[in-house]
Order: structure tokens, then sequence, then C-alpha cells
């Protein structure tokens, strides 16, 4: 069942919004004040929208709800008069998905609605999939394992960087995911264990070219990372098995076909 937020103040315009979703069946829960809201939005993690109304004297606070409500990738129905738009602080826009102004009828809201609900759905969809076709399985996993301690084993001459995002979600390992592949060369093999953790091979690298390595990755990852979450914990861990060149390509390649 969808579920819409809804924290409007203007008792009038509440009344409005609640009847035009009462009659197209939409189940929704209210907030009083911004912090009862921020405590539902933490505990309505299946919600589909959140329906805000305008109040000129709480726009700092209200940023406070915008920014958990984004955290949670929640898309924003903002409601106001049309008068008050050249008051609306550009910090509070950057957040909305869509703006409603007043007075509206009940086929507009329902618009509005619907085409929001519809685009997260598809976005859900699309993400999911996506880590469908890009995550390891359990048996696959434990093939890569295998290959690991295998080159380990063989003293191939190999690195293994381990990438972790505290607090990372789908969308934002997307993100990271499309960065990675964009910032590092071909041959380098990128392996999605988890959200927010990545383990990336790659051909043998000396210690000091090693942290050179570790500090591109961060610079392409750490403004995505610092978008998305509010005081980001990054860490990555590089370390290279050197001796002697028997064949890394070949166990880049037997890799690939193990996790394809």
């Amino acid at each position: 069942m969808k579920t819409i937020v809804l924290f409007i103040r203007n008792a009038n315009l509440k009344m409005n919004v609640i009847r035009t979703l009462m009659k197209n069946e939409f189940y929704y829960i209210e907030a009083a004040n911004t912090e009862e809201l921020i405590i539902k939005l933490d505990l309505s993690k299946d919600a589909s929208l959140l329906i805000m109304d305008y109040s000129k004297e709480e726009q700092e606070t209200d940023l406070t709800a915008l920014v958990q409500a984004n955290l949670q990738q929640l898309p924003i129905l903002w409601i106001m008069p049309d008068e008050d738009m050249f008051q609306l602080s550009g910090e509070i826009k950057q957040y909305l998905t869509d703006i409603i102004l007043t007075p509206f009828n009940e086929q507009t809201m329902l618009r509005k609605i619907n085409a929001i609900i519809s685009i997260q759905e598809n976005r859900a969809r699309t993400r999911i999939k996506a880590t469908r076709d890009t995550k390891l399985s359990a048996s696959q996993s434990d093939k890569v394992m295998t290959a690991m301690e295998s080159a380990i084993r063989g003293r191939y001459p190999i690195c293994f960087i381990r990438l972790n995002i505290a607090d990372a979600f789908m969308e934002l390992n997307l993100h990271l995911l499309d960065k990675l592949k964009a910032t590092l060369r071909q041959s380098d093999q990128i392996i999605e264990i988890d959200l927010g953790e990545f383990l990336i091979l790659c051909p043998y690298t000396p210690l000091q070219s090693l942290k050179v390595v570790e500090t591109k990755i961060l610079d392409a990852i750490y403004p995505i990372v610092r978008d998305a979450i509010s005081n980001p914990d990054v860490q990555i861990y590089g370390t290279s098995y050197p001796d002697e060149i028997k064949s890394y390509y070949e166990l880049i390649s037997n890799l690939a076909n193990e996790v394809s």
C-alpha cells in the first residue's frame, strides 16, 4: 500500500488534501510538528511521498525535515501560495520534487501525486534490476574468494583495494559503481560486495604508487558521498602481493569468467 506522509499546518488546506487522498484510496499518516515529522520519516521506510505546506516562519526548521526526507530518497510535494514563491529560499528549493500552488483543484493534486509516485516506483525497479545484475551471489562470492586465495598462494603480482562507505544506500551504490568504472582502468576489476563495500583488483602496485591510486579513488567518489550522506565515513585500504610475474591477466580472465 502506498503511504503518504503529511505535514500540513494550514487546517483548511490539510482537510482538502486529506479528502483527496481518502477519495482516491491513498493511505496517509500525519505529523503535527517538525520533531514528530522527523520521527515518522524515520519509521516510515515504505513511504512513497512527503506532502508539506509552506510556512514563512518555519523555513529553517523545515529545512531539517527536508534534508532527512532527502537522505531517505523520499520525494517531496510542496504546497504554497503563488504570491509567496519569491520568498522561498534556494536551500529549500533544491530538495523539492514538485510544487503545487494554491488554490488548486483535486485533479491537479491527484495528477502530481500519481506522477511522482510512478517515477519513484520506476526508479526503484531500475535500482533493483541493476543491483540484481551487478551484485555477486553467495556462490559467486565464494569463487572470488577462492581466486583471491589462489593468487596469494601462487604469489601472483596482484593488488587488492577495499573501499567501504558507511550508511550507503542502493542508489548511492550505483552512482559509486559507475564512478569507479569511469575512474579506473579497463584491466582493473571492481567487485560490488555490499552496499558501500567494493573490492578492486588491479596489477601489483608499489606502496608509494598504491597511495596515489587510493587518493585517486577517494578524490573521485568523495564528492558523490558528501552530497548524499552527512558526515560521510569513507575507508579505503590497499595491499599488494608482488614477487614473480607469472600470469596476472590469465588470473583476471579466469576471475571474470567465474563471476560472470
